[in-house]
This record gives structure tokens, C-alpha cells and sequence, in this order.
């Protein structure tokens, strides 16, 4: 498998955003989009870090250079990756989202859980 990054500020960071009102006129982008996506990506890290899922790491530092690769977390952190991070981002997507790591938190418990 090709390694990847599962934490990617500085992709997130350089991702053309348009914004668009009622009428369908471009308007200007405020950074909105931005700031709530980097601040989703810094909520993964620390929560992957602060369960030991990240080879290395306990500690993260929130820049806009901040990068995991796939191949730096654990074999569990990699499971859980695998099983877990797509679903909570997609649920970070929904306009009522609150940005914090209580949906990853809840599958974690989850997660930890499953019999072995």
C-alpha cells in the first residue's frame, strides 16, 4: 500500500476554495473554510497522539506545516485509521458540527471494544 498523509495542514491549507452566495455570485472568501478544516485536522492529531497511536509522538504542535504519513502511526492506530477517521470527518462536514474529538472519542471506545 502507498503511504499517505492522514494529517495534512499544509494540503488543506493550499486547497482552492470558492464561495458562493444565495444568487450564485462568487463572493470573497473570508478563510472560514480554512481555518475549520485545519482546526478538524489539529483535533485528529491530538487525539491520535494522546491515545499513543502515533509512533514517536505524544506531543502535537499546531502549525500549518503539521503532517502525520499513514506509516507513522501504529499497527492499532493504523486499524483504527482504517476503521474510524473517514466516518468522523464526514461528520465534521455537516453544518451543525462541533469541531472537537468527542465523535472520536465515542469510536474509539467503540473501537476498543471489539474482541480481539
Amino acid at each position: 500500500m502507498n503511504d499517505f498523509n492522514i494529517v495534512d495542514v499544509p494540503g488543506i491549507l493550499s486547497t482552492p476554495v470558492a464561495t458562493y452566495d444565495g444568487d450564485g455570485n462568487q463572493i470573497t472568501n473570508d478563510g472560514e473554510w480554512h481555518r475549520q478544516a485545519a482546526e478538524t485536522q489539529y483535533v485528529l492529531a491530538e487525539f491520535l497522539a494522546a491515545k499513543g497511536m502515533v509512533v514517536g509522538r505524544t506531543a502535537i504542535d499546531r502549525s500549518p506545516t503539521l503532517t502525520i504519513k499513514f506509516s507513522a502511526l501504529t499497527p492499532e492506530g493504523q486499524v483504527f485509521a482504517r476503521e474510524a477517521v473517514h466516518k468522523w470527518l464526514v461528520s465534521m462536514d455537516r453544518p451543525t458540527a462541533k469541531i472537537n474529538d468527542s465523535g472520536l472519542e465515542k469510536r474509539w471506545q467503540k473501537f476498543k471494544a471489539k474482541p480481539a
